[in-house]
């Protein structure tokens, strides 16, 4: 639906925080699972490890995709 997300996460070091998440691409790399999104607190391309994700709200607010920048950031 290309709807922004609202997620509590918490980092690798144990700091919990909200983010507001434009979600892009699901990205497997065994074991973990990844969710790489345009996080909007720091207007930028961010992969997010998905097993730290405490809680998800899928907002009213539509995005629009960003495939270019994706890609790029896949494929490096």
């Amino acid at each position: 639906d290309e709807r922004v997300v609202r997620a509590r996460y918490v980092t690798e070091d144990g700091r919990e925080g909200v983010r507001l998440l434009e979600p892009h691409a699901l990205v497997i790399n065994w074991p973990a699972w990844y969710v790489v999104g345009h996080d909007r607190g720091r207007d930028a391309l961010r992969t997010f490890r998905l097993d730290r994700f405490v809680a998800v709200e899928v907002e009213a607010e539509g995005f629009r995709a960003r495939p270019s920048e994706v890609a790029r950031a896949l494929a490096a």
